[in-house]
């Protein structure tokens, strides 16, 4: 899970051109300007997430990390040596303005005998926003 306080301090194109694939990059740099910063938080959030996941940290290389571009979060690419990217949900999380985070899940584990599902998550209904 990784959850960030968005900074408008990060030097966004930066970490974009060294962080994001070619088609999140694409993406990023063609919306207008203020969408820019929330797309960037929600797909470094994933990214991040996953690299946490994997207990590897962003040393894995994240631009091998490639996220939905829009719609339902989901991983399209990972790093082969982590299986694919169906074997992996992620889901994004409300968890208010100028916050952004993410949950990561290897679906493999089960729980209980049964496959571990995780469709959406938000903490103000989990009760656990403070």
């Amino acid at each position: 899970m990784d959850i960030e306080v968005w900074n408008s301090k990060v030097d966004f194109l930066a970490v974009v051109n060294e962080c994001f694939s070619e088609a999140e990059r694409s993406y990023w740099q063609a919306l207008p300007d203020n969408k820019k910063q929330a797309v960037f938080y929600r797909f470094w959030t994933r990214k991040e997430s996953f690299a946490k996941a994997v207990g590897s940290g962003i040393t894995l290389g994240v631009a091998q990390v490639i996220t939905s571009l829009n719609g339902t979060a989901c991983f399209v690419s990972i790093p082969v040596s982590y299986g694919s990217a169906c074997d992996w949900t992620v889901v994004d999380l409300d968890v208010g303005q100028g916050i952004t985070g993410a949950l990561t899940v290897d679906v493999r584990y089960k729980a209980q005998g049964e496959i571990l599902k995780v469709n959406s998550l938000s903490l103000e209904s989990s009760g656990l926003k403070p």
